[in-house]
């Protein structure tokens, strides 16, 4: 077994490059960065731009995977949205159809998100995977379900499998952002009224990592999971303490934009709705496969992360 993973200097690409390779799994690591990526025997690295067709096929010939997990994508927005595209479309497509002509490749793993749902007022509790998406202008979330289009509607070998993960936020103990956003509202005494009861789920690097390895060595998965874990919680359950203040969305998305015009921040407010609305999916299809029992709860995953963070600092 080799895993081939896109964006393997990224948060989820370093959480999965870190646990494969302790297990003793050949790694091939391509990314445009190497600076979060392990250096071990089990880890070769190639810094390759994914929009790279020919040095692409290069790696992939070269090293022949038998698995490719695809983490290579823009998170923050560009403000050049035909770059984003052309990263985040093209070069997803471009993966695709290298795995698909490399015959070593069994497996081709996409990660999706369960934001290209869409943050809508009228979410149901639990979305199950047969779900209309609807992410509206939030680009991340609206490049998630083309690329996801892409994937469902490719002309694949017979035996190559596509297993498509819409992934919930994934809580890394091992490592905190000390200029992310968890970190800054950890810091700051105040939050906006408006999210105070917005739910959502948060799935401990622990559980994230075992269903991963489960997802690897399965020989015969295939289809769309929605990969969460089978709890939630709220913003005021996470932070009780802190003074909701309240401020007018619409004067909170202004400022956003004003400031995403002068380039001072790298959000703009198209993602607002997803700190409002809630987007809770049921992860039954992927937990009875295996008859998986997580090791945290959204909250107790909160918990156990920032209490680890507390501790390194």
């Amino acid at each position: 077994m080799k895993l081939l993973i896109t964006g393997s200097s990224g948060y989820i690409g370093s959480i999965l490059s870190n646990f494969f390779q302790k297990k003793g799994i050949a790694i091939v690591g391509v990314d445009i960065d190497n600076g979060r990526s392990p250096v071990t025997k089990n880890y070769k690295f190639y810094k390759c731009n994914i929009l790279n067709e020919k040095k692409l096929k290069y790696i992939f010939k070269k090293e022949k995977p038998t698995h490719v997990i695809h983490l290579a994508y823009i998170l923050n927005p560009l403000h050049d949205i035909k770059k984003e595209d052309e990263i985040d479309l093209k070069g997803s497509r471009n993966v695709l159809r290298i795995s698909n002509k490399t015959s070593s490749v069994k497996k081709f793993i996409q990660f999706s998100s369960v934001s290209a749902y869409g943050a809508r007022k009228n979410n149901p509790l639990w979305i199950p995977e047969d779900q209309i998406l609807a992410p509206g202008s939030y680009r991340y979330a609206l490049n998630k379900k083309k690329i996801e289009n892409d994937c469902n509607n490719f002309t694949r070998r017979n035996d190559l499998k596509i297993i498509i993960l819409r992934v919930c936020i994934v809580f890394r103990p091992s490592c905190s952002k000390k200029k992310g956003a968890v970190t800054k509202i950890l810091k700051s005494p105040f939050l906006i009224k408006k999210i105070k009861t917005t739910k959502f789920q948060l799935i401990h690097e622990n559980d994230f990592n075992a269903l991963m390895d489960l997802i690897v060595k399965d020989e015969t998965i295939e289809g769309t999971f929605n990969m969460s874990p089978d709890t939630f919680t709220s913003v005021v359950e996470l932070f009780p303490k802190k003074y909701y203040l309240p401020i007018p969305i619409f004067l909170i998305k202004m400022v956003i934009d004003a400031l995403w015009s002068l380039r001072i921040v790298n959000i703009n407010s198209s993602g607002l709705e997803f700190c409002i609305n809630d987007i809770i999916v049921d992860p039954s299809k992927l937990i009875d496969r295996y008859e998986y029992k997580f090791q945290y709860t959204t909250l107790e995953g909160f918990k156990d992360s920032v209490s680890q963070w507390s501790d390194s600092h």
